[in-house]
């Protein structure tokens, strides 16, 4: 698979994956994507022409909620470590990296190994197995969190308005968003290069113009400011320069570090976890030599993995998947899934829940469990379907209600840990008798679908709910 190489012209900044920005005309018709658009908006801001414009940055999980305009019959969702670990299967043994050897023992078959998806926003971790066919199987749901690599950009920022304070840090955002991206693609940039050595120095090059704004605010000198506050034997801000030292830097990639290496200790001391040798460690945040000493340093007893081009396995891997999705086997539900639907009142049932259908109590709101959270699903074969009754006997619809939750036993669907898909409506063929409503959920691939069908006619209907889920 090729792979082209993006360039920042600003900086002579080659990458193989390009940030997730766009520029639009002042008519709203599209620009330009990526580097280009950030290189195009801070020359227009330089030049006072930006206003008209419009500059989008970061708005990648804002695209889930409408699959990006694109036809569901078009898409097919690949989950990240599953994508990883498929692409890392496929390299030559040169192209896989460990502390101590080169080698793809990892993926034979009875093998577990656990993957580390390290991205810009959020950290996704898996657990699978290698069955005896080379295909893949999942031990345990997907878990993680918010512990990317923006996340480290965003406690940069925090830091200088500690420094600066609020009011100078927007008045700068405001009058000068060219100096603005320049400060944030500067730290991107350094921040790969991180030294393990707590001891090394890191210059990092601050627009002038975030100091003028400073000591005309305040009417002092910034550097003078400096050495009164806690960092003064930590950085030196002099001109554009901001020197720190390493052990400050550290500490601004601790809590995401910390995090990181605490939820894989939690994972690792569970039982799914036994046998698990192998941890693989992709995505462009893992291409961090302070993140991967971190890791190495704290689980020793593993073999850290780490392939070439790291940023690019999950892309890459999910162009394998999109030809054989086959491979993934089975899956741990991330949820408890199942249907909205009523039973006879019951002592304990809130009394707000409950309705009266000819003559009878009946209790609304109740979450019928089709499958509990992190069980295993076979993808592609039917669960055990299940029957309801419509609620009113004279109805020529009805509507089934598909809801989700974290907990293994929910109650009603009106609970905290409850959330609402979507629906499915079904015609239902006049009888005499009372009818019943076949439910049938099916894992297929990454997607759920839901069959339902009135038990007289045997007319199906099917409806795909997609799920692009953070793993919060």
């Amino acid at each position: 698979m090729a792979n082209t190489t993006w360039v920042s012209g600003h900086k002579n900044l080659f990458s193989q994956k390009t940030p997730t920005c766009l520029l639009l005309k002042s008519d709203q018709s599209f620009h330009s994507f990526g580097y280009e658009a950030e290189d195009t908006y801070t020359d227009l801001a330089n030049e006072e022409k930006h206003h008209s414009w419009y500059f989008f940055r970061r708005f990648k999980m804002m695209l889930h909620n409408n699959m990006a305009g694109i036809k569901s019959q078009n898409l097919r969702l690949a989950l990240e470590p599953e994508s990883a670990a498929l692409y890392c299967r496929m390299l030559p043994l040169e192209r896989l990296s460990t502390a101590s050897c080169t080698n793809l023992s990892m993926f034979q078959p009875g093998t577990r190994f656990m993957v580390l998806d390290l991205g810009g926003g959020t950290v996704d971790v898996t657990v699978q197995e290698v069955l005896s066919d080379y295909t893949i199987k999942e031990l345990h749901k997907a878990s993680g969190g918010a512990w990317g690599g923006t996340k480290i950009d965003e406690a940069f920022i925090q830091m200088i308005i500690g420094i600066v304070g609020s009011p100078v840090m927007s008045n700068f955002k405001k009058n000068h968003p060219a100096d603005n991206l320049e400060l944030v693609r500067e730290f991107e940039t350094k921040k790969r290069s991180v030294s393990t050595n707590i001891k090394e120095k890191i210059t990092f090059r601050i627009p002038v113009t975030l100091v003028d704004i400073f000591e005309e605010e305040y009417d002092e000198d910034l550097k003078s400011t400096i050495s009164q506050t806690r960092h003064k034997d930590k950085l030196m801000w002099t001109g554009d320069k901001l020197r720190m030292t390493g052990e400050m830097v550290h500490e601004l990639f601790k809590h995401c570090s910390e995090s990181i290496v605490n939820h894989v200790k939690e994972l690792l001391a569970h039982p799914f976890c036994d046998g698990v040798e192998n941890i693989l460690m992709v995505g462009g945040f893992s291409e961090c030599k302070l993140l991967q000493e971190a890791i190495k340093n704290n689980f020793k007893n593993n073999r850290i993995i780490i392939p070439e081009e790291a940023g690019l396995a999950i892309v890459k891997g999910a162009v394998l998947f999109g030809h054989n999705p086959k491979t993934i086997v089975s899956r741990k539900t991330k949820w408890t899934y199942g249907v909205q639907s009523n039973r006879n009142f019951e002592s304990g049932d809130p009394p707000e829940k409950k309705i009266k259908v000819g003559g009878i109590d009946k209790c609304k709101d109740i979450f019928s469990v089709h499958v509990g959270v992190n069980e295993t699903v076979e993808v592609g074969t039917p669960l055990e379907p299940r029957c309801y009754v419509p609620l009113h006997k004279d109805s020529d619809t009805v509507d089934i209600p598909i809801y989700v939750s974290s907990e293994r036993f929910p109650k009603y669907t009106t609970d905290h840990t409850c959330s609402y898909v979507g629906k499915m409506s079904i015609d239902l063929e006049k009888s005499n008798n009372d009818r019943e409503i076949e439910v049938k959920m099916t894992f297929g691939g990454t997607e759920l679908i839901v069959e339902a069908k009135d038990t007289v006619s045997g007319k199906p209907r099917e409806a795909k709910f997609n799920f692009l889920e953070s793993n919060n």
